[in-house]
């Protein structure tokens, strides 16, 4: 698969995604379906086995994949707000979500 056929995948997932009979956030199973095949395209590894963990790939970093999961709906919600406004992820590790955003954000006793 070349990169244009790639982006053109991503974009085809992304309208399914939207505007599909599915709800917008991904439940477990699919999201572990878009990551398998995301896997496939090249554009996620594994980086460890314990835990499992996955990075984006310097394809998957140049085609923005965390924005693209964004449109998958498979961040968690509270997730979202950091990705569209500081252009990634607050974690490298794309599936695993971190803890309260706001504390990590603006330190503890804040919230």
């Amino acid at each position: 698969m070349n990169k244009a056929e790639i982006i053109t995948e991503l974009e085809n997932m992304v309208v399914d995604r939207l505007f599909g009979p599915q709800p917008w956030l991904a439940d477990g199973q699919t999201s572990g379906t878009i990551r398998d095949k995301l896997i496939e395209m090249g554009l996620l590894e594994v980086v460890c086995l314990e835990p499992v963990t996955w990075r984006p790939t310097p394809l998957g970093n140049e085609l923005d994949v965390a924005l693209f999961k964004v449109f998958f709906g498979t961040w968690c919600k509270w997730e979202v707000p950091g990705i569209l406004s500081e252009g990634g992820p607050s974690r490298p590790d794309c599936t695993r979500p971190r803890g309260n955003s706001a504390t990590t954000r603006f330190g503890e006793g804040v919230v």
